[in-house]
């Protein structure tokens, strides 16, 4: 597999003060997109808590299945492009290769869009024409055949927001997946309450909503490539189509894809096919909370490759180290509130916000929360082997998690129900993430663990603990005693990690804020 070749070494010798900056950037970017996920999380948040309670528990689980089945066939519809362009793009720019990106611009459009075309009229005419039945609940089949449409939607709405990170300003990220899309559901939602629709209303509604953002989405990209100097003088003769190294490098990307797809969509999917879709309601209803501790990984990625891959492109493997452990140090401090509401709390947490009909998924909700946070916590060790070219290795890793998953799974569902499902999604993103963090010391150097950072990893486990113990034996079922002890929990961790985040060189603005000022001194005594 051919690769961009890199600079030549006299543009190699970045500073550290440069790669400094670098991470520095990085930080402020994603932090910016990280308060817009935020944004997005109350929102989505919000209208999935209303729409739980507005439906009953069948039509929910029905709704709920015929999206995870859309979602799963997304992920193969992008076909692994928008990791791939995430990496190419900015080498292609490094190298002022232009020709060669708008080439693979074009190729992945096409993919993404012909294929998810095709997997939509498939699935369509499998259901209607040879009665295919991955369900036997009529309602879940008839909502599956309209949220087909959904497939091509959404796997080029993936597509256009990698693209953004890695050519356009965050600022355009933050409006479309922070404010557009969420606020858009969450009207729906609101209406489908107030006019007391049924589940075909929302599914019909969220479709249109979806075509109406990426409609959106696609204008804007359009004009902000337009706004791109090195666009001026190509000309479309003179494209270079770079299909042998995208599909060379996107194909081996398709087991990363599927080891996501499998853990986050396959459950809903085999509750569905060995119980029913109260089953699918159960699991699928604490899914999104217990994913709130993957919103600073998700918010941070999209920063994280193109400019970890241009260090990569310069030769900079010490800045490139430094980028993958100050940003997962991060993440971790910023992903442990949501941790510790979901996880030490997750009974008051998931009664009192569904209701006493969801008390089952108690369970659930820890296991995933502690499956997700884990993930959160090793930060961006299979992103990073990917910038580095390990494909194999990489490869190899998902493929092995997704067949144990299907194994665990199918061993688990039918006699334990939601939570054999639950036990083999955290179970495999603990084992997944852990071969991961191996391949990254083996094959680029990086560090297994920074010495530096025990004392915060050490604090955030600590603090996790004596919180589930106190819920356990003491602690009222009570959600403002349980945001309470979170928050103070989590400024245990964030005083003894100041220090270490290095909070006034990311951002020496806050230090004109008296409230900042006053934290820093405290914390810093602390740490």
């Amino acid at each position: 597999m051919s690769t961009a070749q890199p600079l030549p070494a006299a543009a190699m010798q970045v500073a550290p003060a440069e790669a400094h900056s670098a991470t520095a950037r990085h930080i402020r970017g994603s932090s910016l997109l990280l308060v817009g996920k935020l944004l997005a999380q109350v929102m989505e948040f919000g209208a999935q808590v209303l729409l739980v309670r507005a439906l009953s528990k069948a039509d929910y689980g029905a709704f709920s299945y015929a999206l995870s089945f859309a979602l799963l066939c997304k992920g193969i519809a992008m076909f692994g492009l928008p990791d791939t362009l995430s990496r190419f793009i900015p080498l292609y720019r490094e190298h002022r290769q232009h020709d060669r990106l708008l080439g693979a611009l074009v190729l992945a459009f096409a993919t993404v869009i012909g294929l998810g075309l095709l997997i939509a009229a498939g699935l369509n005419v499998g259901i209607n024409v040879f009665d295919l039945k991955p369900t036997d609940d009529p309602a879940a089949l008839s909502l599956l055949a309209i949220m087909a449409f959904l497939i091509p939607i959404e796997a080029l709405d993936g597509l256009l927001t990698n693209l953004f990170a890695a050519l356009a300003s965050p600022r355009v990220i933050f409006f479309r997946q922070s404010v557009l899309g969420p606020g858009l559901r969450l009207a729906l939602v609101v209406a489908l309450t107030a006019l007391q629709a049924d589940v075909l209303f929302l599914t019909i509604g969220y479709l249109l909503i979806s075509l109406l953002g990426v409609a959106l989405y696609g204008m804007m990209f359009a004009r902000t490539l337009r706004g791109q100097d090195w666009l001026a003088g190509l000309r479309l003769r003179a494209l270079r189509y770079p299909a042998r190294e995208i599909y060379g490098f996107a194909i081996p990307l398709l087991a990363s894809v599927l080891v996501w797809l499998v853990i986050e969509s396959s459950d809903a999917l085999l509750l569905g096919y060995f119980h029913n879709t109260e089953a699918v309601a159960s699991f699928r209803a604490v899914l999104p909370m217990a994913r709130l501790n993957q919103g600073v990984i998700l918010t941070f990625a999209l920063l994280y490759t193109p400019l970890a891959a241009r260090l990569y492109a310069r030769r900079d493997h010490s800045g490139l180290a430094d980028l993958y452990w100050q940003t997962a140090l991060w993440m971790t401090v910023l992903s442990l509130p949501i941790f510790l509401l979901t996880f030490c709390f997750a009974g008051t947490m998931t009664v009192q916000v569904y209701g006493p009909r969801y008390a089952d998924s108690v369970p659930i909700m820890a296991l995933l929360s502690l499956g997700y946070f884990f993930h959160t916590v090793l930060g961006f060790n299979g992103l990073t082997l990917k910038v580095y070219g390990r494909l194999r290795f990489t490869v190899a890793v998902d493929v092995a998690a997704t067949v144990v998953n299907v194994i665990v799974n199918l061993a688990l569902i039918p006699p334990y129900g939601v939570l054999g499902a639950a036990v083999g999604s955290a179970s495999t993103l603990i084992v997944h993430n852990l071969l991961k963090q191996y391949g990254l010391w083996r094959y680029t150097g990086i560090s297994l663990f920074r010495r530096q950072y025990a004392l915060v990893y050490g604090m955030a486990a600590l603090v996790a603990l004596a919180l589930l113990g106190l819920q356990i034996a003491i602690l009222p079922e009570s959600l403002p005693l349980a945001l309470a002890l979170g928050a103070a929990g989590s400024l245990v961790v964030l005083a003894v990690s100041w220090r270490a985040l290095a909070v006034g060189q990311m951002f020496p603005e806050l230090g004109r804020w008296p409230l900042v000022r006053s934290a820093r001194r405290v914390f810093t005594r602390v740490g």
